[in-house]
């Protein structure tokens, strides 16, 4: 936790995807502009900003998303299992 809390304060340093990372170029654009300066971060201008951003598609049901289930349900050992982390 405090290394990835150290990369998330020193983002403009440390925040890089490698070449192998398997992300969409929507999905880092959404992580860039959430990891960013407070001015120009999505969202500064309400919550409809960060729903509109192509990441979420045009079809995402924002009315009904606390009932989804979600796409992976970690199965947890005990409060510190971080196998799901490499």
């Amino acid at each position: 936790p405090q290394d990835t809390y150290r990369k998330i304060i020193n983002w403009r340093h440390t925040l890089k995807f490698p070449e192998d990372a398997h992300i969409s170029s929507e999905a880092k654009d959404l992580i860039q502009k959430l990891l960013c300066d407070a001015k120009d971060r999505l969202g500064k201008n309400g919550v409809e900003e960060l729903k509109k951003h192509p990441f979420f598609g045009i079809k995402f049901d924002w009315a009904h998303i606390r009932e989804r289930v979600a796409p992976i349900v970690p199965q947890l050992k005990n409060i510190l299992d971080t196998s799901y982390y490499d």
